[in-house]
């Protein structure tokens, strides 16, 4: 056989080729925890000859990281080229919610109907514990990112390609609009129990309830963060937040 024979059947074989990850997307990482660590504040521009030092790197990575944050929307930039992290007002947050409404209520649906796998339900249960523990610990970049990360796998759970194009924004609305917020320890306290009301009418296989939970999640969050209202708003149907 040919050594270009060969070649073929090695990169088509099938075996997954292990790759490091990209310097670009752990800067990101990085740079992301700064935010959420309250570090680098919301609207506040990066001078990114300081960062690219602190973090011992140069400009290159430093601007390709950057840009992956602009996708994710965590970062937005100038016509100057200046960077800084997105600063959310009420409305902002509002809409971002109204789509997050629909968006969760749809996953927690169609994941309720489909079954989740043993992995997922794991995966769902050792999120809610680890937010257990972030807060009591009072770490709130990390239950934050712990967030994110429960309501991700719900939406990749689902493997519909067109919903997941929408992970961006669950991933930014499920952190940037708490970041200048207060703790609010009884909010997340029942932001947990929440979380765990999803996971159950998932695994039960109840539709209703797993998108009802899902979007009433939401609409807590919103009344409780934003609106100063009682934690407990009213059921809204498919219009939207009440």
């Amino acid at each position: 056989m040919s050594g270009e024979g060969k070649s073929a059947r090695q990169r088509f074989s099938g075996t997954p080729i292990a790759r490091p990850p990209r310097l670009a997307d752990t800067v990101a990482e990085q740079i992301r925890g700064l935010v959420l660590d309250g570090q680098i504040r919301p609207g506040e521009p990066l001078r990114q000859e300081h960062l690219a030092e602190r973090l011992g790197i140069s400009r290159t990575p430093l601007r390709q990281a950057l840009q992956l944050l602009e996708k994710e929307g965590l970062m937005v930039f100038s016509p100057s080229g200046t960077a800084s992290v997105v600063e959310l007002t009420k409305d902002d947050a509002g809409e971002l919610l109204d789509l997050r409404d629909i968006v969760d209520g749809f996953a927690a649906r169609r994941l309720a109907r489909m079954g989740m796998t043993a992995e997922t339900e794991a995966h769902l249960e050792r999120v809610s514990d680890e937010m257990v523990r972030a807060f009591d610990a009072g770490e709130k970049p990390r239950y934050l990112v712990l967030n994110a990360d429960f309501h991700l796998t719900i939406l990749r759970a689902t493997k519909h390609s067109r919903l997941n194009q929408f992970a961006s924004l669950v991933q930014l609305s499920s952190q940037v609009p708490y970041l200048e917020g207060p703790t609010m320890p009884e909010r997340l306290r029942r932001s947990i129990e929440e979380h765990r009301q999803i996971v159950e009418a998932i695994r039960v296989g109840d539709q209703d309830a797993a998108e009802r939970a899902a979007r009433g999640h939401v609409k807590r969050a919103f009344s409780f963060w934003y609106s100063e209202q009682p934690d407990d708003p009213p059921e809204a149907g498919p219009e939207g937040r009440p």
